[in-house]
């Protein structure tokens, strides 16, 4: 049984003060529309970076991974007046 706090998804998806489930709200729908540009918008980009990916290895995807998330922290830090 879960407590009122949480849902069946756990802590990281319990409702929020309005009632939806926190993965459910508009900030994580722009990012699942940007996440979905490059599948929409270039799926020949998309399948071809998917190709890619399976032929590298894997220490060279934790460091693609580590940029890309730095370079994201980088422009939210600026886009939010760092």
């Amino acid at each position: 049984m879960t407590r009122k706090s949480e849902s069946i998804f756990g802590k990281d998806h319990a409702p929020n003060q309005s009632g939806t489930a926190s993965f459910a709200r508009p900030k994580d729908a722009r990012r699942c529309s940007v996440e979905g540009l490059v599948y929409g918008g270039f799926p020949g980009l998309a399948k071809k970076l998917a190709g890619e990916v399976l032929s590298m290895p894997e220490n060279t995807l934790r460091v693609a991974g580590l940029i890309a998330i730095a370079v994201g922290v980088g422009l939210v830090w600026l886009v939010r007046g760092g």
